[in-house]
């Protein structure tokens, strides 16, 4: 049996649980150039991390969500944007990550 969580807060990013354990998944749109003209391409999942409870999948959302941003000028800068997202999901689900 398989548990998915799913928000609007984590997308692109959910979790899963299934008998092995916590999955972090992330939605993938393929783009333009690798699709035919016939087919824009099927939206796939993607593992990206086995955390081991469910407070780390969220921390792990928090971290990919940070590191999608781009690059960052000073580490003062990537620790505001991890902290926000950190803040955002946390806030809204009202759990210690």
């Amino acid at each position: 049996m398989t548990t998915t969580v799913k928000d609007t807060v984590l997308e692109p990013f959910y979790c899963s649980r299934d008998n092995h354990g916590w999955t972090v998944f992330e939605m993938v749109q393929p783009q333009e150039q690798y699709t035919t003209e016939d087919s824009t391409g099927d939206a796939y999942k993607k593992a990206i991390s086995h955390p081991s409870n469910f407070g780390s999948c969220l921390r792990a959302i928090a971290e990919l969500k940070t590191n999608s941003k781009g690059d960052y000028n000073s580490i003062e800068s990537y620790i505001n944007t991890f902290t926000k997202e950190h803040k955002s999901i946390s806030e809204k689900f009202k759990v210690g990550i």
